[in-house]
């Protein structure tokens, strides 16, 4: 896990997992769990001289040729070329996750030849992933937000975020030390502008660190005024629990920042929101319901159209005796009566 101050944009590449034991052409490398789907392989040797190279893995104690081929960083299925101290990034197959996997190679097919190998004790549960950090403690003029997330080690998605626009000089301002202080810096906007903010009611931005910044860099976020000194409302940042994706940025890919937005139904106010960042998603569904009512957001099974088969679903819901909200996963397998249980496959229930 990333330690306090010592992450930063040039170094952080995710969870680093080790390095790939060399056995035949060269093979080495260093490797790191960017997200749930996502490998980032630093310093990569190979001399590209085997007959029928490709990224495998599986599970298990060692390599074999009954692993998942893994598409080369490029998305190519061909043959792998050769790699000398390269940084690539590789997405996991379709439907397999880091959960699944317990070792990486560089295997010929033709021969059943492992050419380097990283062989880990147990599959990867511990992979980054976004992470809530608390609400901005509201202090003046209205600052407010919900639970703020660190979707990677460059950017945060500040939910519900309040404030009433009348200050002189107020901006999204980060830095060190116990409480804000003038010593920090200024930090743009969801729009990339460091202008005075204007007023928000419950906005949902995102924001992103500089260049030289990641979140294991800095104690605080808060809406600062340059003009008096003044913290209007802040959220403490606890480096020590922080497992994070590292940005695109990191991984020499620019990276998404603005937030996108589509209203599904306006008379309900249901909206679904989405930020994308590194090989994240984060999305989050807004409506108006009523109590006992639910809402729902799929992405359909096909590629080109809508279809209900094999899509995955949210259907989400607030209890409001306890105030906790909850999203259960859905993978509909078939056409059924929504308590006939045939369509629903392994659905998870997550706390919010």
């Amino acid at each position: 896990m990333p330690q306090t101050g010592y992450a930063t944009a040039q170094s952080y590449y995710g969870k680093r997992l080790g390095s790939i034991k060399t056995l035949e052409h060269g093979v080495s490398g260093d490797v790191y769990a960017v997200d749930s789907r996502t490998l980032h392989l630093r310093n990569l040797n190979y001399d590209g001289q085997g007959p029928d190279a490709f990224f495998y893995l599986g599970s298990g104690n060692r390599p074999t040729g009954q692993g998942y081929q893994i598409p080369d960083e490029n998305g190519s299925m061909e043959p792998l070329g050769a790699y000398r101290n390269q940084a690539i990034t590789l997405t996991l197959p379709s439907g397999v996750t880091l959960d699944d996997i317990q070792w990486i190679s560089i295997w010929c097919r033709a021969f059943s030849v492992d050419f380097g190998n990283l062989v880990l004790p147990s599959p990867i549960s511990d992979y980054p992933r976004p992470q809530r950090i608390g609400r901005l403690k509201p202090l003046e003029h209205g600052v407010s937000s919900g639970d703020i997330v660190v979707v990677d080690a460059q950017t945060l998605l500040v939910p519900d975020f309040s404030y009433d626009g009348t200050a002189p000089d107020a901006h999204f301002w980060v830095g060190t030390g116990s409480k804000p202080s003038p010593s920090g810096r200024v930090v743009a906007d969801e729009n990339g502008s460091k202008d005075p903010l204007r007023a928000y009611n419950r906005k949902t931005v995102v924001i992103t660190l500089p260049s030289d910044l990641t979140v294991f860099d800095i104690d605080y976020l808060s809406v600062w005024c340059e003009d008096f000194f003044a913290d209007f409302g802040h959220v403490r940042i606890d480096k020590t629990s922080l497992n994070v994706p590292p940005s695109l940025k990191m991984l020499g890919v620019k990276p998404q920042t603005k937030l996108n937005c589509e209203v599904l139904d306006s008379d309900s106010s249901m909206e679904v929101r989405w930020a994308v960042a590194g090989e994240s998603i984060v999305m989050q569904l807004v409506s108006n319901v009523e109590d006992g009512q639910y809402m729902a957001f799929g992405l359909s099974g096909h590629p080109t159209r809508s279809v209900m088969i094999g899509g995955d679903v949210v259907v989400a819901w607030l209890d409001r005796t306890t105030g906790q909200g909850y999203a259960h996963d859905y993978y509909l397998q078939a056409k059924s009566q929504c308590a006939g249980g045939r369509w629903l496959l392994s659905p998870t229930t997550r706390s919010a």
